[in-house]
């Protein structure tokens, strides 16, 4: 890849940078980012039928401190990708080098960052952030659609206090719903059976019928996340035991959703993310 970066202090307190650069990617998965249950990713090196995977990277942000301890960030972004592959879902594994098909696209956006830093005993630190995107892309047809990571609207906001014994924290997250694709309706397919002059379902199952690739939206998400902190030393060893509850009200944010044609009408359900879930650990430096 090729970098360039530029800072330039305006004042003591403010500096603007403008970083951009082209960069390259020789691996690439053979699984469908729009797969939302993966148990396990397979990976290929580009060849003489498969291309490297470039993207045009250019950034423009401000940085300033408001105040001895606190810091605003702000920064916009375009990305250009003129050359990307994805997993052929018609391959056919008797003709070697159809396994992916090109794609284009674009990504911009933009990201807000207010950070309090830690100062002295007892004090609040942590930042609030806020990110606006938006990303499309386009295969070898022509058809434009949203892949699966484009996210509009991100806020996380994390408080942490240290005392003397105790630190306590806090991370609450509000994200908008990435994209989906509808299925509208399921079919089991039939094929003529020669021998006794009939059509006959076939022992596979049911084939699935979809609406306009990723043209749906899961739902707004939200989830807080709260952590407690025993600070102390042994030996000169600090032995700090925690308690970590993640999802502390439950939240049942889908990252997927299931259909079940079987029943008249057919009926859908989401697959929720990881309900309540605390984990008690120690973290030992020295």
């Amino acid at each position: 890849h090729r970098r360039f970066s530029l800072k330039s202090f305006v004042s003591t307190d403010l500096a603007v940078t403008a970083p951009a650069g082209r960069f390259a990617q020789w691996a690439h998965t053979l699984a469908r980012e729009d797969v939302p249950i993966r148990a396990l990713d397979f990976w290929t090196g580009s060849d003489a039928r498969t291309p490297v995977s470039t993207a045009w990277h250019a950034i423009l942000g401000m940085e300033r401190w408001l105040s001895g301890s606190r810091a605003l960030r702000v920064e916009g972004y375009f990305k250009h990708y003129p050359s990307l592959v994805e997993q052929n879902p018609y391959s056919d594994p008797s003709v070697p080098g159809d396994e992916f098909t090109k794609l284009r696209g674009h990504s911009l956006g933009a990201d807000v960052m207010l950070r309090q830093f830690e100062r002295g005993e007892g004090r609040w630190s942590g930042w609030l952030a806020y990110s606006l995107a938006w990303s499309r892309r386009m295969d070898e047809t022509g058809r434009r659609f949203v892949p699966a990571q484009d996210r509009r609207h991100e806020l996380n906001v994390v408080a942490s206090r240290k005392g003397a014994r105790y630190q306590l924290s806090a991370r609450f997250n509000l994200a908008t719903g990435t994209p989906y694709t509808m299925i509208v309706g399921a079919f089991h397919p039939r094929r003529y059976n020669p021998a006794n002059h009939r059509f006959e379902f076939e022992e596979d199952g049911v084939r699935f019928l979809t609406g306009p690739r990723n043209g749906e939206r899961l739902p707004l998400a939200t989830r807080l996340d709260l952590s407690a902190t025993r600070l102390g030393s042994v030996g000169g060893v600090s032995v700090s035991p925690f308690l970590s509850i993640m999802n502390v009200y439950n939240a049942r944010n889908p990252f997927a959703y299931a259909f079940n044609y079987g029943d008249a009408p057919p009926t859908r359900y989401g697959i929720p993310q990881f309900p309540v879930f605390p984990t008690l650990g120690v973290s030992l430096s020295w």
